[in-house]
């Protein structure tokens, strides 16, 4: 028998067909048929391809997809939105003694994990009651450091600037003090709608507002968080129910 590819014109209808197929051809009912009523092609799959890309339009792709989008009414190809991954955490807490280097570590992971490639956020909570340190006795809590906003902070905040190399602001940190005056100039606006404020949920929700608030902000990979103090004081107890909610 013949190669597949040796093909010939059938005597009044101008088609080509394979030599199995000439019987057929030669039968007046189909005498009109195309080469796709070929037996043969239609139950030889690579015969089917071959047939399909030789039909297909030798115009650019940009020029397809510029008339498919005209006739669709809109870009055929559209970028996808970016979808940020959610911010991961990463929280230090202390003992039962207090200067125990915290900042310095806090400061020293940012720190590398910048230097991978992600981008670093850092806070720091204080859980006394004191607004800001900006009023506190230097020789009890150490200096003041103060940010380029203007905003009375925690010493180790001046680490976290140099390690880091970047400017922080009022964000970066909040006491129990910034926390209540909050929550307590909301209930007094009517915010809570008369419900009866609690530490937990209201104090606990404002806390972790503040740090979502931070990375959303700075749009962060990943956040540090400092919890200050030590974890036997009765103040740092919203501070790690709220973290531990987070």
């Amino acid at each position: 028998m013949a190669s597949r590819s040796s093909t010939f014109s059938t005597s009044g209808s101008g088609s080509e067909s394979c030599h199995g197929c000439w019987p057929v051809w030669r039968h007046p009912s189909t005498a009109r048929r195309t080469p796709r009523s070929c037996w043969r092609r239609r139950l030889d799959p690579v015969e089917r391809s071959h047939e399909r890309r030789d039909q297909t339009s030798d115009a650019p792709i940009d020029e397809v997809l510029t008339a498919t989008s005209a006739a669709a009414g809109q870009p055929l190809l559209q970028s996808a939105p970016v979808v940020r991954e959610r911010t991961k955490y990463i929280f230090v807490t202390g003992g039962v003694a207090s200067g125990l280097g915290k900042g310095i570590t806090t400061a020293s992971l940012g720190r590398l994990f910048a230097s991978r490639g992600l981008k670093v956020v850092l806070q720091k909570l204080d859980p006394y009651v004191n607004v800001d340190p900006g009023t506190m006795n230097p020789f009890e809590h150490g200096e003041v450091f103060v940010l380029d906003d203007g905003a009375e902070t925690d010493l180790d905040l001046g680490h976290y600037e140099r390690f880091l190399d970047a400017d922080l602001h009022r964000g970066s940190n909040f006491t129990t003090g910034a926390v209540y005056s909050s929550v307590l100039a909301k209930e007094r606006r009517g915010d809570y709608l008369g419900k009866t404020v609690q530490v937990i949920p209201h104090i606990t929700d404002e806390i972790k507002a503040r740090v979502r608030a931070l990375a959303e902000a700075e749009q962060a990979d990943l956040q540090v968080v400092e919890i200050g103090g030590t974890v036997g004081d009765i103040e740092s107890l919203p501070f790690l129910e709220a973290i531990r909610q987070l």
